[in-house]
């Protein structure tokens, strides 16, 4: 890319690094070229299930973008208690997906390929970097909702929170970031995290959108979708 005056980057420090992990070379072109009119992405690199575990290991990246067809290549490589790139998982109709998915792989995020421009991924890296999990809303409603098809059984009789820990998972349940979950507890952005890993710890599970289905599947905060 050219140098060019860029305005501040959303993650506050540097420009993102993002890396494409996508099964279609058309998909792939297509999705750089967008990435190189959002203004705080400063680098797009395209790589093989055989970099991968080096880049996540060295922490080069600041975003994963993989399709959901290659999705599964992540599984075993990735432990998100101790590496801060962001994946973000791209496909095609993903709410008409079978749900067992998005339970076993690390996710930090979903993007609709029909959603993609220049604005939607702009403010969809903006949200991944400050710990939001950005959805589109029939997926959102729909891991909400259905019924879970697999309860863990690490049900709410075998998973110990405490009283802090069970109030940030309501609040993580309700879609807030580590920011928002630490204004509303009155405390330490970097106290939210401490909380948000130690839930997924005792909980088993990779990422928040899975804690969030297992909390409401297994009884441990109230299902809200008779709400609002």
């Amino acid at each position: 890319m050219p140098e060019t005056a860029l305005p501040a980057p959303i993650n506050g420090n540097a420009s993102l690094g993002v890396a494409l992990h996508i099964g279609s070379d058309v998909i792939a072109h297509g999705l750089e070229a967008v990435l190189q009119q959002v203004a705080d992405v400063g680098s797009v690199l395209r790589v093989d299930v055989r970099s991968l575990p080096g880049l996540i290991a060295d922490d080069e990246i600041d975003v994963l973008v993989v399709s959901f067809d290659l999705w599964s290549d992540l599984e075993g490589i990735w432990d998100p208690a101790t590496h801060r790139t962001k994946i973000l998982v791209i496909g095609s109709d993903l709410h008409t997906r079978e749900i067992e998915s998005f339970s076993s792989l690390p996710v930090d995020g979903f993007l609709a390929i029909e959603d993609v421009s220049v604005e939607r991924l702009d403010d969809t890296l903006s949200r991944l970097v400050n710990g939001e999990v950005p959805l589109p809303s029939e997926l959102a409603y729909r891991l909400l909702n259905d019924a879970y098809p697999v309860v863990t059984r690490r049900s709410r009789a075998h998973v110990e929170l405490t009283a802090r820990e069970k109030q940030t998972l309501e609040l993580l349940v309700k879609g807030m970031s580590n920011k928002q979950i630490a204004r509303g507890l009155g405390i330490s952005t970097h106290g939210a995290k401490r909380l948000v890993t130690a839930i997924l710890l005792k909980m088993g599970v990779p990422n928040r959108t899975a804690a969030a289905v297992q909390a409401i599947g297994s009884g441990l905060v109230p299902d809200r979708s008779t709400g609002d």
